[in-house]
């Protein structure tokens, strides 16, 4: 759910999206990843369509018989305004379902000192190249610890031309030791604003982890491709082994420094580790310890289509699509899905997945349901 949690695992015709893209495709331009991870995201909660987050509110505006959902959440709006903390969380839930940016930044001038909120700020793209460099710096000075914050602030500063500062950001990086995404103050939120909106506990907690963004690990990977990738064959040999060192310090803090990964975090790290590799001769020793370059490819390709059977247990999770809130499904509609559902299973696995990643999660589901998972290929097959 959350792949598409993009994004979680949890209907996933995201996460088999996103997994073919990065299988099929390898490196490309993180605005392309961007695009078909929202496009996977839509798709998976909107009946199999792919469309626009201007589509959505178009259509939620016109159908009369939405209203009681969007009323009941401009209610709660209102109802959390004397606590600006809450307030805050109010609205930060409202802008992912609803893709509002404005939203979020009246919950970041609500709460301006909350890393959780500069997080997404600085990384939202609807804000300018300057707000954007502000909220990553704030959130570095917030939360100083974070190795996501220091990745989002480099990246920030690549954008504005600062290549050195971004570099050195990045060096400093590797001194922290936290990588934290507040993912679960995030899905907390969307929770409580779909059950202000009238969804059941369960379907709140299901749209919970499918509504999360993959914004900052986005940033993440365009900061290698789109900004470092390009020097690494003019740079003095030292500093493009340096960079090429940093990549992989990224893959392993995105994939196990990062407590609990979803699938879109774990193939980032995997493709800015791979894409780290390119122009190497493969007999040489690599920046991965112990591992030529040839192995450490062999390694991450690996690991890569792992990860691409295992996601393929998502979309046997769910029979069928969740019918979308803001088009008005009918609560019989809402209770005859939900009906199909075990409720107790599915509770467990989005807890599961948010406690210890999201590919455990699916071979703890699958471990509990008696599905069957079929072998990786061998890499290099």
């Amino acid at each position: 759910m959350k792949f598409s949690i993009t994004y979680l695992s949890i209907a996933l015709v995201g996460i088999l999206a996103l997994t073919w893209w990065f299988t099929e495709q390898g490196d490309s331009d993180s605005e392309s990843a961007e695009r078909l991870s929202n496009e996977a995201r839509s798709a998976q909660r909107l009946h199999g369509t792919e469309r626009s987050e201007r589509d959505r509110r178009s259509t939620s505006s016109s159908n009369g018989s939405d209203k009681s959902a969007v009323g009941k959440l401009a209610q709660w709006l209102r109802d959390n305004e004397g606590d600006p903390r809450a307030y805050a969380q109010a609205l930060l839930a409202v802008y992912m379902i609803k893709g509002d940016s404005d939203m979020l930044r009246k919950a970041i001038a609500a709460d301006p000192n909350n890393p959780q909120l500069l997080l997404h700020g600085s990384c939202q793209s609807d804000f300018s190249d300057a707000e954007r460099l502000e909220l990553s710096k704030r959130l570095l000075t917030k939360d100083p610890n974070n190795t996501m914050a220091a990745y989002l602030y480099a990246h920030e500063l690549a954008r504005s031309g600062d290549m050195q500062g971004s570099i050195d950001m990045m060096r400093n990086s590797q001194q922290l030791s936290d990588f934290k995404l507040y993912r679960e103050q995030t899905v907390e939120a969307l929770e409580n604003a779909y059950k202000a909106a009238g969804c059941s506990p369960l379907i709140a907690k299901i749209l919970g982890v499918q509504d999360l963004t993959t914004r900052p690990v986005l940033s993440l990977q365009h900061l290698f491709t789109k900004h470092y990738a390009p020097h690494l064959e003019t740079l003095p040999p030292e500093d493009a082994l340096e960079l090429r060192s940093l990549s992989a310090s990224v893959e392993h803090n995105m994939r196990h420094v990062n407590k609990s990964p979803l699938v879109i975090d774990e193939l980032m790290g995997i493709a800015i580790a791979s894409n780290s590799l390119k122009g190497l001769d493969d007999n040489t020793p690599s920046h991965f310890q112990g591992m030529t370059v040839a192995e450490a490819k062999a390694v991450l390709l690996r690991d890569k289509k792992e990860i691409a059977k295992i996601s393929q247990l998502a979309i046997k999770i769910f029979p069928e699509p969740l019918p979308e809130l803001l088009e008005a499904p009918s609560p019989e509609a809402l209770t005859r899905w939900e009906a199909q559902l075990d409720s107790e299973l599915i509770k467990q696995f989005i807890d599961y997945t948010m406690q210890n990643g999201e590919v455990k999660a699916l071979l703890w589901y699958a471990e509990q349901t008696g599905l069957t998972i079929e072998p990786p290929e061998d890499a290099a097959q």
